[in-house]
């Protein structure tokens, strides 16, 4: 990548993130109900080879345990590009946004919020 790509990209990410930090509930509703997140972590990441042994955001579907809560959990804020403020507890229900980032290839932008309670 070259220097101007990579300075428009950290440009773009930091506007992305100025946003976030400012509307920090987004709003996901559906034809049954209205609903309420609030951000937990913001991060770049990517889509790994299946031999990768590395923590990969996108198969987390929910967890059946505590276990499985804290390793989300911890790898989700470890990989944040800052404090939201907001945390969560085992239990709670999440939507996970994905769009395409330039910083590698197949990177992703990703946006992990928690139901508000």
């Amino acid at each position: 990548m070259t220097e101007t790509a990579s300075t428009r990209l950290l440009t773009q990410a930091a506007s992305i993130t100025d946003t976030l930090l400012i509307k920090r509930i987004i709003h996901f509703d559906t034809l049954y109900k209205r609903g309420e997140y609030e951000i937990v972590a913001v991060f770049l990441s990517q889509v790994y080879r299946k031999s990768d042994d590395i923590f990969k955001y996108y198969q987390f579907f929910g967890a059946d345990t505590q276990a499985e809560f804290d390793e989300f959990y911890t790898n989700i804020k470890a990989l944040a590009l800052y404090d939201t403020g907001v945390s969560a507890d085992y239990g709670d229900s999440f939507i996970t946004l994905s769009t395409c980032a330039y910083h590698t290839e197949n990177g992703r932008l990703v946006v992990v919020a928690r139901k508000a309670r």
